[in-house]
């Protein structure tokens, strides 16, 4: 088998006519003064000035957890049990996958806060430990749930053109780095309270970030809480990009703007679980 440090990737660039729509590519390999076997796998065409940062196959990244799920292990709390329909049964050496995450920018992370050991174990709202490393260098990043709405006064909202920007949304829960390099260590850990950028801890309260010489100024940071079930948060990696574009009277404009250009990233999600607590009498 082809380890992992055997493939190589390469980078080329096209020139076409943009008045011009592609229909198909014809792809082909040419080899010479060689020997062996030579194999070839993802082939990617995409628009822009910036490569989409590679993603390993999972199966370089993912460890494989297995865990047993024994549905019988309510039956014993009461005499005499007796259980109706399906029954319970005892799942041994089960699969997990919830513990890497990869993705790319402004992916949507779905997290189960589940009991990997007994999925109908109660739990209560667990804070979300997240470490990410992203691919390329990076002016903004943003983590942030789903629930949220257009806010006046945010980011973007004196220019027309940007009136959608994601960055004139605010969510329920956001919290924001400022520019960092590709490989720095990102820490957002709700379980300790403690947010870090390569060992530098970030503000918690409001406070102002300098992006390129220009001001964001920046609400109370808050951590990420993952309630019983599914949790969806989004990671938003931003680049500071200057584009040509036409006003409302047709008039060629330049605007400078924090975009999402396609970092990607990879990282950790972990919960620090907890259960419903127990009276005594």
């Amino acid at each position: 088998m082809i380890g992992n440090d055997e493939w190589k990737r390469y980078l080329y660039t096209l020139s076409i006519d943009s008045n011009k729509k592609v229909k198909h590519l014809d792809i082909s390999i040419e080899a010479e003064d060689v020997e062996g076997q030579i194999n070839m796998t993802d082939i990617q065409v995409q628009d822009g000035l910036n490569v989409t940062g590679n993603i390993p196959s999972t199966s370089d990244i993912l460890e494989p957890v297995s865990f047993n799920i024994d549905e019988t292990i309510f039956l014993g709390t009461v005499s005499n049990p007796v259980k109706k329909g399906t029954q319970p049964i005892h799942h041994k050496e089960v699969d997990n996958r919830f513990y890497n995450i990869v993705g790319r920018g402004h992916e949507v992370i779905s997290i189960p806060n589940v009991f990997h050991e007994n999925y109908t174990f109660p739990l209560v709202t667990t804070g979300l430990d997240i470490e990410l490393y992203a691919k390329e260098d990076f002016d903004l990043l943003r983590i942030r749930t789903m629930d949220g709405g257009l806010v006046p006064g945010r980011k973007y909202d004196e220019i027309p053109q940007l009136k959608d920007h994601p960055l004139n949304y605010k969510y329920t829960r956001e919290f924001y780095f400022d520019g960092g390099k590709a490989g720095e260590k990102i820490e957002l850990k709700a379980s300790i309270n403690s947010a870090k950028l390569s060992n530098t801890n970030i503000p918690l309260k409001k406070h102002n970030i300098k992006i390129n010489g220009s001001t964001m100024k920046i609400e109370r940071q808050r951590f990420m809480l993952a309630p019983p079930g599914s949790f969806r948060i989004g990671i938003e990696f931003y680049k500071q990009v200057e584009e040509t574009t036409k006003n409302d009277y047709g008039e060629t404009v330049k605007i400078k703007y924090l975009k999402d250009v396609g970092i990607g990233y990879y990282g950790i999600a972990e919960l620090k679980q907890w259960t419903f607590g127990v009276s005594k009498l």
